[in-house]
């Protein structure tokens, strides 16, 4: 992974100070001769190749703010948690959540864009994203008048869920795992159900609906959150 370490330009120039002394015109020279090296990119780089300072730093998979002490410093790294293989390489669940948001992304629904795997012995058999059907217009084109607002008529959208579990079939979804941006509603659930689905892994939290959770565990469906992204330590304030 490529960590990017900044500091505000008043560290910075303290610690220009500290090193090299202060230089002319004092902290306005300062942000010259800074702006000069990450605007330009001509200091700094191997037998003067341009070292790019601003565009490696907005590649950059984290980014470490230094504002203060050492020990505040390292304090960051550690909740990190750099060591985390997963930032080499995904574990199956993030993965497959990924994908899921992937999915999401070729919706056209006014209402929200929501996407869903299907996954059976590691393999993907089936995605969905929320929308109208495909002989209907889509909703960014009028296609559901409930979601453009346009009058008080009953949602024509399918569910990225249900979409998912039509292209698959209830032959590929026995035994599968079904992963979803969102936490399914009751009716993707009782679909979901019907479907000898075995697990549901959803990311949005805010989504979580706890009667529909209790529907699941009543049929036996493990229920499990996942974060699309590698989470970092969390520590106490002790």
């Amino acid at each position: 992974m490529l960590l990017g370490i900044d500091s505000p330009p008043m560290i910075r120039y303290s610690n220009y100070c500290k090193k090299h002394g202060k230089p002319k015109n004092l902290l306005q020279g300062f942000i010259y001769m800074d702006d000069h090296v990450i605007l330009t990119q001509t200091k700094y780089g191997l037998d003067s190749y341009p070292s790019r300072i601003a565009q490696t730093l907005l590649l950059s998979d984290r980014i470490v703010q230094n504002r203060s002490t050492t020990d505040e410093f390292f304090l960051q790294l550690s909740s990190l948690n750099l060591l985390n293989p997963e930032y080499a390489r995904p574990s199956w669940e993030t993965y497959f959540i990924r994908l899921a948001e992937t999915a999401s992304t070729r919706s056209c629904c006014l209402s929200g864009k929501k996407g869903a795997i299907i996954v059976n012995n590691f393999k993907v058999v089936a995605t969905g994203y929320n929308g109208t059907a495909g002989r209907i217009a889509n909703c960014a084109d009028g296609g559901c008048r409930a979601c453009c607002g346009i009058d008080d008529s009953e949602c024509v959208c399918n569910h990225a869920e249900v979409n998912a579990l039509l292209e698959a079939g209830r032959a590929k979804t026995i035994g599968s795992q079904i992963y979803c941006t969102h936490f399914p509603c009751m009716s993707c659930a009782k679909s979901i159900m019907q479907s000898d689905v075995q697990r549901v892994i959803f990311s949005r939290e805010e989504s979580f609906d706890e009667e529909v959770e209790r529907y699941f565990r009543s049929g036996g469906i493990e229920v499990l959150v996942q974060s699309p992204v590698v989470l970092c330590n969390t520590r106490s304030n002790e």
